[in-house]
């Protein structure tokens, strides 16, 4: 099943709470060998739609972070989920992951 470790770390969440709000992201590790080839080739050019849990999508262009820039159409669900992993800087979190 796919699935993918997502968390804010502290030297993340220390940076944007430095003012800079507009660079959040969310980290991901451990992302499940059936989609890790497709996670390790995103870029700038090259971006996935992340669902999570089957009910929030987000969008993906880095192969370590899923970035708020990258989300101006989610980022209420970004957003959200940035501050629920932000209350536990460094904790994993794992999610099914299915990429669209």
């Amino acid at each position: 099943m796919p699935n993918v470790t997502l968390l804010v770390t502290q030297a993340h969440l220390n940076h944007v709470n430095a003012g800079n709000e507009n660079q959040k992201q969310i980290a991901m590790r451990e992302a499940s060998a059936d989609i890790w080839p497709q996670l390790s080739q995103l870029n700038t050019g090259n971006r996935v739609n992340v669902r999570l849990g089957g009910c929030v999508t987000l969008v993906a262009g880095d192969p370590g972070a899923i970035w708020r820039a990258h989300n101006t159409q989610h980022a209420e669900d970004f957003d959200s989920l940035f501050d629920l992993l932000a209350r536990r800087p460094g904790v994993g979190m794992r999610f099914l992951c299915d990429l669209e």
